[in-house]
C-alpha cells in the first residue's frame, strides 16, 4: 500500500487489488456530530442526488464506497458527493421524511429499541436520544444549519480517499485522483471521538412476542491493531461456541457476535433471539461459554478450525455474487476505518498470514482481558412476568 497527501490535505492510500473498489471516509458520525443527527441528515440529503454510491454511517466516521470498471470510473461516483450535491429546501425536507419513514417502520421497531437501549445503556456521552426527540431535532434543523455542516467536515482535511486496483492503474491514477478531488477546499481538521465513552449497565425492554432476545456487550477500547489477529480468531471460536452450547441446551437461537462501533475495535457485542424459553436460562448458556473461553485453553482442533475460518472470512472479501450485486471489496472500507480512526494503517494481508500463528494461549488471555475487566453491558427483552437476573447477579456469575 502506498500514501500520499494532496495539497489540500487529503490523505489518499493505494491499495493493489485485483478487484476495483474505492471508500471515502469523512471523519464524522453520530458520536462525534456536532448536533444530534445532522451527519445523518446531510448523508440523506446526498444520498437523494448522487448514483453508484454505497453509505456507511457508523459511530465517528461516514464512509461512501463506490466500485467500476476503471479506477476513473470509481473516482467519478465518488467525486458526486462534492460536486453534485445540492443542500436546499427541497432536497433537505426530502431527507427529512427519509428518516423519519425509516425511524418510525414497524418492521424492525423492537431491534431499534434494543440498539437505542444498548446505546444508553453502554456509552455515557449523551448524545444518544428517544426516537421522538431524535426526530424532533431533525425536524428543527434548517437549510443553513446542514450546508454549514458540509462545509465544516466535508473538506480535504477531514477526510480520507482509498482506491484498490491493479497496480499499473493506481500508478497512472494519482493525476484523476488530483483533478477530481484536489479542488475540494481544505477545510480545519475536526477533533475526533473520546476513546473513553464505555460505562455498560442494564436495561430491560418488553417483548412484543414469545420471543427472548439480549445483548450482551464489553468494552474493547484497549484492543490495538496487533491485537486483530487475536481477536479474529476469539471471535470465530466464540460464536462457534455459543451456537454449540445453545444447540447441546436443545434452545432454538440465532446468535451474532461482533466488534462493533467506533473504528471497529470498540465494544464486543453479541445477540441472541431464541424460542420457548426464558431470559435466564439463554443467560446461563451465554456465561458458561463466557467463562470457559477465560478459564480453559482451546484445544488443538479447536484452534486450528477456529483459525481456519478467521482466514477465510477475511480472505472473502469480494465474492463473484456481491460483484454482481454491486457491492465492494472490504478492504479499502477497512484501510479508512484504520485511517480515519487511527491515523494509521496495517497490510490487510499481513493481519490474514499473522492469524496462522496465534497461540490458544493468546486467544484466552485475550478473553480473560476483554470478558473479566470492567462492566458488562445487559440489555434484555422479554415478557414483562420474566424473571431476569440483575446485572450484579450476572457479574457475580462471570469471572469478576
Amino acid at each position: 500500500m502506498k500514501t500520499f497527501t494532496l495539497n489540500n490535505g487529503m490523505s489518499v492510500v493505494l491499495v493493489p487489488s485485483q478487484d476495483y473498489s474505492s471508500c471515502l471516509s469523512i471523519n464524522v458520525g453520530h458520536v462525534n456530530e456536532p448536533k444530534t443527527g445532522i451527519a445523518a441528515l446531510f448523508e440523506k440529503t446526498l444520498l437523494r442526488q448522487v448514483t453508484g454510491i454505497v453509505p456507511d454511517f457508523g459511530g465517528t466516521m461516514t464512509a461512501y464506497t463506490a466500485c467500476g470498471e476503471d479506477v476513473e470510473d470509481m473516482l467519478q461516483k465518488l467525486s458526486q458527493i462534492f460536486n453534485a450535491t445540492v443542500v436546499d429546501e427541497a432536497f433537505v425536507e426530502q431527507a427529512k421524511t427519509d428518516i423519519e419513514n425509516s425511524t418510525l417502520c414497524e418492521a424492525q421497531r423492537i431491534m431499534r429499541q434494543m440498539k437505542l437501549l444498548y446505546k444508553h445503556t453502554a456509552y455515557s456521552y449523551g448524545r444518544v436520544v428517544e426516537p421522538d426527540e431524535y426526530l424532533r431535532r431533525i425536524r428543527s434543523y434548517t437549510v443553513e444549519e446542514v450546508r454549514e455542516f458540509a462545509n465544516t467536515y466535508y473538506t480535504g482535511r477531514n477526510a480520507v480517499l482509498v482506491v484498490s486496483g491493479r497496480v499499473g492503474d493506481l500508478e497512472q491514477a494519482k493525476d484523476a485522483i488530483k483533478r477530481y478531488f484536489g479542488d475540494i477546499p481544505a477545510g480545519q481538521p475536526q477533533p475526533k471521538s473520546a476513546k473513553d465513552i464505555y460505562t455498560g449497565g442494564f436495561g430491560r425492554l418488553d417483548s412484543p412476542d414469545a420471543k427472548v432476545r439480549l445483548m450482551f456487550g464489553f468494552d474493547a477500547a484497549s484492543l490495538t491493531i496487533d491485537d486483530s489477529p487475536v481477536a479474529n480468531v476469539l471471535m470465530v471460536m466464540f460464536l462457534r461456541r455459543l451456537e454449540l452450547a445453545f444447540a447441546n441446551a436443545g434452545i432454538k437461537a440465532t446468535v451474532i457476535v461482533d466488534i462493533s462501533g467506533y473504528y471497529g475495535l470498540r465494544n464486543i457485542q453479541a445477540f441472541i433471539e431464541a424460542e420457548d424459553t426464558d431470559a435466564n436460562q439463554v443467560t446461563d448458556v451465554f456465561i458458561k461459554v463466557v467463562n470457559r473461553l477465560c478459564q480453559e485453553v482451546a484445544s488443538d482442533e479447536r484452534l486450528e478450525k477456529s483459525k481456519n475460518r478467521a482466514m477465510n472470512g477475511k480472505l472473502k472479501w469480494e465474492t463473484e455474487e456481491e460483484r454482481k450485486k454491486g457491492e465492494f471489496n472490504h478492504k479499502v472500507l477497512e484501510v479508512a476505518w484504520q485511517m480515519v480512526g487511527r491515523g494509521r494503517m496495517y497490510d490487510i494481508n499481513d493481519r490474514i498470514q499473522s492469524i496462522s500463528s496465534v497461540d490458544a494461549h493468546d486467544v484466552r488471555e485475550l478473553a480473560c482481558r476483554i470478558f473479566c475487566e470492567g462492566v458488562p453491558t445487559y440489555v434484555v427483552a422479554t415478557n414483562s412476568d420474566d424473571e431476569v437476573y440483575s446485572l450484579e447477579e450476572l457479574q457475580a456469575k462471570l469471572m469478576f
